[in-house]
Formats: structure tokens, sequence, C-alpha cells
């Protein structure tokens, strides 16, 4: 017999059982015991880490998918994600993508005016207005935006 090391769960498990080292025939059936236990809790966890699922859908739905990513500016799978966390959310879809084309919309008027009044003010002489740092807060905002859809 294999002698169990001192810092593993087995010894852990061995001890919490107070049983006597010197029995042979109780640390066996205990390491089988804690072996049907660690078995069944690596199943269950291996089961809960990731599910796949496999769909089948027509060639018409599927055109159909594809116009709806490409408005979207997503992929397949991150728009079906997005249709699951509406229907959690008891949303709906199109009320999320309105909320996210309006904010996107009201970014590019905001940079739109940002050059404009850069383009007036480089005429000046009044000094830095920090038009740089803001232009690359709203691009970072919209790089978010983009990645939330």
């Amino acid at each position: 017999m294999k002698k169990i090391k001192s810092n593993s769960k087995l010894f852990e498990y061995l001890l919490k059982h107070q049983i006597d080292f010197s029995d042979k025939e109780a640390i066996a059936l205990l390491k089988k015991e804690f072996y049907k236990e660690y078995n069944r809790t690596l199943k269950k966890e291996k089961r809960l880490e990731k599910r796949v699922f496999t769909i089948t859908i027509s060639k018409q739905l599927i055109h159909h998918l594809r116009r709806r990513c490409k408005e979207q500016g997503s992929d397949i799978p991150s728009y079906i994600k997005l249709l699951i966390k509406a229907d959690i959310n008891n949303t709906s879809v199109a009320q999320q993508t309105m909320i996210f084309r309006a904010i996107k919309q009201l970014l590019n008027i905001c940079d739109d005016k940002l050059t404009l009044l850069v383009e007036k003010d480089s005429n000046k002489w009044f000094g830095n207005h920090h038009y740089d740092e803001l232009q690359k807060i709203l691009q970072e905002i919209s790089l978010l935006l983009n990645k939330e859809i």
C-alpha cells in the first residue's frame, strides 16, 4: 500500500473521519468512499462548466438571422446571446438595439461638434482646451458600446 501524502485531500478526508492509521481495511474502505465522492463531484463540475447546444436552422431563417446580425454589427452567436439576455430580462431586443443606436448617434454628433470646435479654435491664440482628450474618451466609449452589442 502506498504511503498517503500528508498534504493531500485524501489525508484530510481520513483525518476528518478519525481513523486509526494502523487498520488497513478501514483505510481501504475510506479511500474507496473518498474516490467515489471525488469522481462524483468532478463529473458534476464538468457538466456545469460548459454546455454546448447544436441547432439546425432552415436557409430562410439563416438569411434572416444574418441580416439581423449585420444590422447589429455582430456575429451570430453573440446575437443569439443578446436574444437570450433580452428574454431573461423580459425586454425586447429592439428596445436594447434602439437604445444602443441612439447612444451611438449621440456620440457621433458629439464627435462631429468637437471636431468643428477644434477647427474653429485652431486659428485662435487662447491655449489648449484638451480637445484631443475628449475625442479619445468618446472613441473609448464607442468602442465599449461596440463590444457590448
